[in-house]
């Protein structure tokens, strides 16, 4: 059971989104939610596209705030329509006693076309 009594340093919840919004568009989203005050929440968006049979990095973006116990970052990103894309996401959060915890999400694949 994870509780937000400030007891251990951690990210204790994660969630990271994708939805297309026209052929060559999509709308990214990512959060973080820590147990305590970080120093720094940092995301690391990377929007994936299927080819050759695997997952390859397209495009992405990054987000970073001080002194908080939740972000949550979005964008639009521009694809090629017809492929497979995925957000890959890296939360990353430290504390100010030296603390670092990190989590990585990834969301279900969209066809673009």
């Amino acid at each position: 059971i994870m509780t937000r009594d400030g007891t251990k340093k951690e990210i204790y919840f994660i969630h990271s989104g994708m939805s297309k919004l026209s052929s060559t568009s999509i709308a990214i989203t990512a959060l973080t939610e820590t147990t305590a005050e970080a120093d720094t929440i940092y995301m690391n968006m990377s929007v994936q596209r299927w080819e050759n049979n695997k997952w390859t990095r397209y495009t992405g973006a990054s987000a970073l705030t001080f002194d908080s116990s939740s972000y949550r970052a979005e964008t639009t990103k521009n694809v090629e329509s017809g492929y497979y894309y995925r957000l890959a996401v890296t939360h990353t959060a430290s504390f100010s006693d030296g603390t670092m915890s990190s989590m990585n999400s990834y969301t279900k694949s969209i066809f673009v076309n």
